[in-house]
């Protein structure tokens, strides 16, 4: 089907060939729904590890009911993952479930109050414990943990603000092998690489700390924020640093575009690229149609426009919750339930293919896709069930 009967045009930047491209007329994808109210990770390409939730009695929140791993070919027939060897409390406090390079990540509570456990699992075995600090995350393939010195104000409530002071990152156990970074990173969000660390950097005017009657207060943050090569003040933007914390670009100083990572981000298998939804700066409105690369590679770079998403008429079209496959193919949620341009997108880089790989109902949005790196299945959740498409020339 050409282009100018479906009102969506491609615009391809760099590497990829400006051209008309096709899109397949309906989606060569089989939805799956598992039934299950949860989300999860990819473990590899044919086993998705499924994290069940279920409300926590007495107060708010949710406990873990399981972790199960699901074969996308036989949905009804999940295997749970044994967490034995865990305290009882710790088995119903799991979260930040993760995959990694065939391994399974989690925290549980700390030893001390603030702190987290980080375990790795390997199916068939005991979960290993990796480090007890604050806010851990790991890269398995980088061997290091990077945890957050930086203490905060409870108040009973998510954190909002910051003591005076740093600390060791309540550092109690580390396990041989693994290096421990503890940087300070109050605000920010972090993705971590094998050999850089991706943080988003955020200042604020105003920040909450604990006053002289032990009550929550707001101050001026007293921490000036970083500037720019223009000289003029960040607020917001996102770093590669290297791993001794020392900024080696700044992916937000593009003359072009501007990156919503609030929309997503997505890291190539291999990490040679970062994906993000971006839009021009000369547009007027805050929709995100495009979809940008960034080269990893510790050198300063522009953004690169590889997809552009443009109706037309009189609908915005917004791309977010990106996911890429290890042939560097893009998976996209657009947002706008009431017309027929809403659901999952697969963008097939090799063959400048564009294919609706959903199509939800009027009322519905099918949000956060993860495809399993050989792209021939997505996981995505539609109404906080989680639903499964996979290719049907995949053999059951």
């Amino acid at each position: 089907m050409q282009w100018k009967y479906i009102g969506i045009y491609l615009v391809l930047a760099g590497s990829l060939l400006c051209s008309r491209l096709t899109a397949e007329a309906k989606s060569d994808y089989e939805i799956i729904n598992t039934g299950i109210k949860g989300g999860g990770c990819w473990l590899d390409d044919s086993h998705f590890v499924v994290q069940k939730n279920v409300p926590r009695q007495g107060s708010p929140g949710f406990d873990l009911e399981g972790l199960y791993i699901l074969d996308p070919r036989h949905p009804g027939a999940l295997k749970p993952i044994s967490l034995a060897s865990l305290e009882p409390r710790a088995k119903t406090r799991v979260w930040q479930v993760t995959c990694q390079d065939g391994n399974i990540t989690f925290l549980v509570p700390g030893s001390k109050k603030g702190s987290s456990r980080l375990y790795r699992l390997r199916i068939g075995e005991e979960p290993e414990l990796i480090e007890d600090m604050r806010a851990p995350r790991v890269s398995l393939q980088g061997r290091y943990v990077l945890g957050n010195s930086h203490r905060a104000v409870m108040d009973g409530g998510p954190l909002q603000g910051v003591f005076e002071g740093s600390d060791d990152c309540l550092l109690a156990d580390a396990k041989a092998g693994f290096k421990v970074l503890c940087w300070d990173s109050w605000l920010e969000r972090h993705w971590l690489l094998s050999k850089f660390v991706l943080s988003e950097y955020r200042w604020e005017k105003a920040i909450r700390v604990r006053g002289e009657d032990g009550k929550a207060k707001f101050a001026p943050n007293p921490r000036k924020p970083l500037s720019g090569k223009d000289g003029k003040s960040l607020t917001h933007t996102i770093f590669l640093r290297d791993l001794l914390g020392q900024i080696v670009a700044n992916l937000g100083e593009d003359p072009v575009y501007t990156i919503v990572a609030a929309r997503g981000v997505a890291i190539a298998p291999n990490e040679t690229d970062l994906y993000a939804a971006c839009r021009k700066k000369s547009q007027q409105f805050d929709d995100a149609p495009y979809i940008c690369r960034y080269p990893l590679d510790g050198k300063e770079h522009h953004w690169e426009e590889v997809l552009a998403f443009n109706q037309g008429g009189k609908f915005k079209n917004s791309i977010s919750d990106i996911s890429v496959d290890f042939d560097g193919s893009l998976y996209f949620f657009v947002a706008g339930a009431r017309h027929p341009y809403s659901g999952i997108w697969k963008f097939h880089v090799m063959a400048k293919q564009l294919e609706h790989v959903t199509t939800p109902a009027a009322y519905l949005n099918d949000e956060a896709p993860k495809a399993s790196q050989d792209g021939k299945s997505v996981a995505f959740s539609r109404s906080g069930t989680l639903f499964i498409a996979q290719s049907k020339g995949v053999k059951q």
